[in-house]
């Protein structure tokens, strides 16, 4: 039986990252990356998913602007996947009309393609005159954005047929870093019985649950996930429970904080409760001290959070009604940005964008274990397996 996966890297071309995307041989009984060859070294590129009955990569272009196009966008690009070799045929792409894409999904049917853009705190100042002459300012934002995509039966990425637009009253709201907030939809992360689509908003601290009803997006629900201006970034479903945790970039106080929510049949959402990590005894290598990627065993038992800044992987159980942080285990290399699980969920691949993967054995209690199994790409920022 071959227990060789194709792994393939995105990275990313900002903070210490490099663009790109690499194709790796990902050995599932001892954990061994090979690097194979990089497909690509010009693409700032994020999230990435594959639809493994067409064979086909969807991948996010996370930027803000290209030369060829008049306006601000990122973009999402369609690949075919060579079973044999892993190598990868462009198929086609599509503008978001919204920088920084960040995640891309597809609906269990196979008819739509899904993402969120995170936006950018950017704003233009646009001046007008009122019925009576008197000048006014007014500062515009770019719109926060989730796509709703059409998909060939060929798996090309078909036109937009609807939007949702997150709201922006127009204020102008500073986050804990003093950074000009407007919403910023991240992660598109899809239900279990593939019924919601959930969409963390690091701008407004809120998640969102969408379903898609005959081809348009619905908003069931928009919950508050913490506190205002705790940056809600990723989310995970149980595939059992019916229950979201939700990891945070910046919380008040400066607290590691995981919420855990649970989601009823209309698509509505209800806090259980919260859990804070305590890295008290831990001196921060880097600024800032925040969370970067989150994921959820396959089985459901155990979530893991990177907590950048610290460098370390929070480790928690669901047991519980709520989530229990049980530890942590330290991080090797700069800048973490994305945790994966293997296919099998037997190992726990960390990325960082200055270029350092590690591949951890999930010991049956949670905690983790170095493989002793590393790789080099720099921006590594994501991966998905084939």
């Amino acid at each position: 039986m071959n227990r060789t996966h194709w792994m393939y890297v995105s990275q990313w071309n900002l903070k210490v990252g490099a663009p790109g995307l690499t194709l790796c041989a990902f050995d599932a009984e001892t954990g061994e990356i090979e690097i194979v060859k990089q497909l690509d070294d010009k693409l700032s590129l994020g999230c990435s998913h594959i639809d493994r009955e067409r064979n086909v990569l969807y991948v996010v272009n996370e930027c803000d602007l290209f030369p060829e196009t008049a306006m601000p966008s990122g973009r999402v690009h369609a690949f075919h996947i060579d079973p044999a070799t892993g190598g990868l045929e462009k198929l086609n792409h599509k503008e978001t009309y919204c920088p920084f894409t960040s995640f891309v999904n597809t609906d269990p049917s196979g008819k739509y393609l899904i993402t969120s853009n995170h936006s950018w705190p950017s704003f233009v100042t646009n001046v007008e005159k009122d019925e009576n002459g008197k000048i006014i300012c007014k500062r515009v934002s770019n719109d926060s954005l989730v796509n709703l995509f059409e998909l060939n039966e060929d798996g090309t990425i078909g036109e937009m047929i609807d939007f949702y637009r997150h709201p922006y009253d127009g204020e102008l709201h500073l986050s804990l870093l003093g950074r000009p907030h407007i919403p910023h939809p991240h992660c598109m992360m899809r239900s279990p019985d593939g019924r919601f689509f959930a969409c963390c908003d690091k701008g407004d601290s809120h998640l969102y649950l969408y379903a898609i009803e005959a081809g348009r997006l619905v908003l069931k629900s928009r919950t508050l996930t913490d506190t205002h201006h705790s940056e809600p970034r990723y989310c995970m479903f149980h595939p059992t429970k019916p229950l979201l945790y939700v990891n945070h970039e910046h919380t008040p106080g400066d607290k590691l904080t995981m919420t855990t929510l649970r989601y009823f049949e209309d698509g509505t959402v209800k806090e259980v409760g919260e859990t804070y990590a305590d890295l008290s005894a831990f001196e921060p290598k880097e600024a800032p001290r925040q969370m970067q990627g989150m994921i959820i065993t396959p089985d459901g038992k155990y979530v893991y959070s990177q907590a950048h800044g610290y460098n370390r992987i929070l480790i928690f159980s669901t047991e519980g009604e709520t989530l229990e942080f049980i530890g942590s285990e330290p991080i090797r290399g700069v800048w973490p940005r994305s945790l994966h699980t293997s296919p099998d969920g037997k190992f726990l691949i960390n990325n960082c964008l200055g270029g350092d993967i590690t591949v951890y054995a999930i010991n049956p209690d949670g905690s983790l274990t170095d493989t002793g199994n590393h790789a080099f790409i720099r921006g590594a920022g994501y991966v998905s397996f084939y």
